[in-house]
């Protein structure tokens, strides 16, 4: 039983990480004739992580913002209407953010919280 739990955690663990590990970007589709190209461009989102205060800062409007500990439980959810959001008292650790600008892909990024 007890390696059975191991084995889910450490699967949990893995996925997270391997979420993180990759960059989103937003695709845009352009017709040009008889061919389509797809144009990737990267969200503007900057994540800043000082003294236990999370301020997330953006050229677009962030639409929703969630944060989950290293193993994958939600801390903190929330919706957004502006273009910076700020949460303070989170715990010392790394988190993972993930971040919902309009309706574009989200943006997910792993944080050390210092």
């Amino acid at each position: 039983m007890k390696s059975r739990l191991f084995l889910i955690l450490m699967f949990v663990f893995a996925m997270t990480y391997n979420a993180v590990a990759q960059q989103v970007m937003q695709t845009e589709t352009a017709k040009s004739g008889n061919s389509f190209s797809v144009v990737e461009k990267e969200i503007p989102v900057q994540i800043i992580s000082i003294n236990g205060i999370l301020t997330v800062k953006s050229d677009e409007i962030i639409s929703k913002v969630e944060i989950y500990s290293p193993i994958g439980g939600l801390l903190y959810q929330s919706e957004v209407n502006n273009t910076e959001f700020r949460i303070d008292n989170l715990p010392k650790t790394i988190l993972v953010v993930r971040i919902k600008i309009g309706d574009n892909k989200p943006v997910v990024q792993k944080i050390r919280m210092q």
